[in-house]
């Protein structure tokens, strides 16, 4: 565990928080520090909260990732997420396992990430859905030497995960949090480690030796720890649905769930589906659908972008959405 001594414990912190935020954080965690423990900050209801997670609950879940996948000691990691990302701990966390070795992209582009994996013979690395459309947009094709790819972080759209598997990218989709250690199921498949169950609104539940310990947060002007686990039990801000089999289909969250004319409109389906026009228009601009509360409608669908020229984009999207979908305004 000798890698793991100095990077499995403290508090991480993404440097590009506004000061104010970073302060408040950083004497959360000297309030509340615990030996064993890593901080990861997660947005809470008002304004940023800390995730505290054992170190042992982040190589419990390595260990199954490692076990899915084979993982060995003549594997080479290329890990392109920071360290403040769940997702690049656990990197370093099954690598430690495996006895591999991990290789650090400093800073994310295109070129960078493949000239990593042909200069180092990468064989395994974590991705998150924007950085897998980047490589899709510019037609790259998988090296060789790379025999397993994880998307994580948030949803995949279908369009680019059938444009990365023509070019040869073996992607396995994955589900998990930063309150689960990282990933949880890959391809809709529940790991060992995990048990899960819904509640009676069709949530999410989790019970797992790799869950976080509980959220760090002021309350009343004093620090307090806090575990919102019942019995064990975690509940997620996710829908879901489990097959007869014990398939999980993650839907979205409640969270991102609104009403538009009397209609149920999943922000994460319709953002997805405008990853896929992007796509098929070549947009490789940053644009997002937002809800934006309306007196008559609820909500109505805007279009966030950069670009005042977005007809296209709107164009093709309004051929896959429902009629309710349409985008009202662009902004």
């Amino acid at each position: 565990m000798a890698i793991l001594e100095g990077i499995l414990e403290g508090l991480y912190l993404n440097p590009r928080l506004p000061d104010s935020e970073q302060s408040n954080l950083t004497a959360l965690y000297r309030e509340l520090q615990f030996k064993g423990h890593l901080f990861l900050a997660t947005s809470g209801t008002e304004r940023l909260k800390l995730v505290v997670l054992k170190k042992e609950a982040l190589l419990c879940s390595a260990e199954s990732v490692n076990a899915h996948i084979n993982a060995a000691k003549n594997d080479r990691w290329l890990n392109p997420l920071p360290l403040f990302h769940v997702g690049g701990l656990s990197i370093h966390a099954r690598a430690d396992l495996s006895q591999s070795t991990v290789i650090t992209l400093s800073k994310w582009s295109v070129k960078a990430f493949m000239d990593a994996i042909i200069t180092h013979h990468i064989t395994l690395t974590s991705l998150v859905p924007t950085q897998l459309f980047d490589l899709v947009v510019q037609g790259r094709v998988c090296p060789p030497s790379l025999r397993q790819v994880f998307i994580g972080g948030s949803a995949l759209s279908d369009t680019i995960k059938s444009k990365a598997i023509q070019l040869g990218w073996p992607i396995l989709p994955c589900y998990g949090m930063t309150e689960t250690a990282s990933q949880i199921m890959v391809n809709g498949t529940i790991y060992p480690h995990v048990e899960i169950k819904q509640d009676s609104l069709g949530r999410l539940m989790v019970k797992s030796e790799c869950l976080f310990t509980g959220y760090c947060e002021w309350v009343d002007g004093q620090p307090q720890l806090i575990d919102p686990k019942v019995e064990g039990w975690f509940l997620t801000d996710d829908y879901c649905e489990i097959s007869s089999e014990g398939e999980v289909t993650v839907l979205g969250r409640c969270s991102e769930m609104v009403k538009v004319g009397g209609e149920l409109v999943n922000m994460q389906r319709v953002n997805l589906l405008l990853e896929a026009s992007k796509l098929q228009i070549q947009f490789s601009g940053s644009a997002m659908l937002v809800a934006k509360p309306d007196e008559r409608l609820g909500h109505v669908i805007v279009l966030k972008t950069e670009f005042g020229d977005s007809e296209a984009l709107v164009e093709d999207y309004h051929c896959r959405c429902l009629p309710f979908e349409r985008i009202d305004s662009i902004i």
